[in-house]
């Protein structure tokens, strides 16, 4: 709800506000310290894309606070009172580009369950507390490049050695989350550190697990534990082969394969996954061959998207016998360098919607010749089957509608005025 006020009025009274949204009140710079003491019921509050660059010291008195929302908030960091609510479940930190730090007392915030820190690129560290977050079932933490560098540690004081608590000061790293046991959601991206076996093994209930992990030269094979793993997204330009044992992952559902730009080989045994209903292999430029069992009767009985984008070694899509696939919408073949030709038996794909195959040169050429069999393959799927064959991207499309329209002066006045006032609002 967006607002014009660029601070809320002292004299207002939150004593009975259970919730406050304010989101995208881009005007909205400070909530004073005195009216912050008052919101003592407060359950919900939604501070996502003000211009609020700091929370005051009192933000501690929000005893019931359940919900806390700071996405896209210029704010450099939270305050230490943050980590007296206790009922705080859910605290959602995306895209603050100016956040350097948390609070080192967040190993005291054990009712946390979400926690997202994606989109954070001046985070300097994690503090090691972390691994006593152990209800914690959400962790987002994508484009936090420098969270999991190693940093100096701080000097000592006495209270800290009196207190016990000098251990809490350190930055976390990687083995710190093989404590929280109940994840369900975990995505990360270092580029430094390598990612190795003993942090995962125990999140048994991991639905989702995003890996952009540059070092990362194999999957851990403690990941094996995860049988109700639905998603995997794995980025990794050191990887060089996915292994057999991901074919076990029986409730997964999406398979995205992206710049692992060393994959040489695809595992046997996907298209036996019965729920699986997307995969991805994008940016696999040593890719060898697809397997032929991909093709055949039976493969990939619930599989909905198959999506080959930039490849360079791989020549050939496997035939597609009857049967295989027989759910498949979407196949996209793009930018796949030396693919010469539509994979034979694409006609056999009866739910099939839409082809892309855009800046795939070889496979547009043998479409344009006359007579060839990818030209009466094409076809006879626009004709009888109604699939669209995509050449050019979304984008592209785009581009040229936008081209053919910029004509008509009035359209190309009003654009230019709607840019501004989007950029300047």
């Amino acid at each position: 709800m967006e607002n014009k006020f660029k601070s809320i009025p002292d004299e207002f009274k939150g004593q009975d506000v259970r919730a406050m949204l304010l989101s995208e009140s881009k005007s909205l710079e400070d909530i004073p310290s005195s009216v912050m003491r008052t919101f003592t019921s407060i359950r919900v509050l939604d501070l996502g894309g003000t211009s609020i660059k700091a929370l005051p010291d009192s933000f501690g008195a929000l005893k019931q606070l359940v919900f806390l929302r700071l996405a896209r908030a210029p704010i450099k960091k939270l305050p230490d009172s943050i980590t007296r609510l206790k009922k705080l479940q859910i605290l959602d930190l995306s895209h603050c580009g100016q956040l350097s730090e948390l609070p080192y007392g967040l190993y005291k915030m054990t009712g946390l369950l979400y926690l997202d820190l994606s989109f954070c690129p001046g985070l300097n560290c994690i503090p090691c507390g972390i691994s006593m977050l152990t209800s914690l079932q959400y962790l987002k933490m994508e484009k936090c490049w420098k969270a999991w560098q190693p940093t100096p540690q701080p000097r000592k004081t006495l209270c800290d050695l009196t207190g016990g608590r000098a251990e809490y000061k350190r930055a976390a790293r990687f083995n710190d989350l093989h404590s929280l046991k109940h994840l369900k959601w975990l995505a990360l991206e270092e580029f430094r550190q390598p990612f190795t076996e003993g942090i995962v093994g125990n999140m048994v209930e991991m639905r989702t697990l995003i890996l952009r992990m540059q070092q990362m030269e194999v999957l851990p094979e403690d990941m094996k534990s995860m049988v109700e793993l639905g998603t995997l997204v794995v980025q990794s330009s050191v990887l060089v082969k996915i292994p057999s044992w991901i074919c076990g992952f029986q409730q997964l559902s999406c398979l995205i394969l992206k710049s692992c730009d060393k994959l040489e080989e695809i595992p046997v045994g996907l298209e036996k996954l019965e729920w699986l209903r997307r995969l991805d292999i994008i940016g696999s430029w040593t890719l060898k061959e697809l397997p032929d069992a991909y093709g055949k009767d039976g493969a990939f009985p619930r599989l909905e998207s198959f999506w080959l984008d930039q490849t360079r070694v791989v020549e050939v899509f496997p035939p597609i016998s009857p049967g295989a696939m027989p759910l498949l919408k979407k196949l996209g073949l793009v930018f796949c360098l030396n693919v010469k030709t539509l994979p034979p038996g694409l006609q056999n794909l009866q739910n099939l919607r839409e082809v892309h195959v855009y800046n795939s040169t070889l496979i547009l050429k043998s479409m344009e010749e006359e007579g060839s069999e990818a030209w009466s393959t094409v076809r006879t799927l626009e004709g009888e089957k109604d699939v669209e064959i995509l050449k050019e991207s979304v984008a592209k499309r785009r581009h040229k509608h936008m081209e053919k329209r910029m004509g008509n002066k009035y359209w190309w006045d009003r654009f230019l005025t709607d840019m501004w006032m989007d950029f300047h609002i």
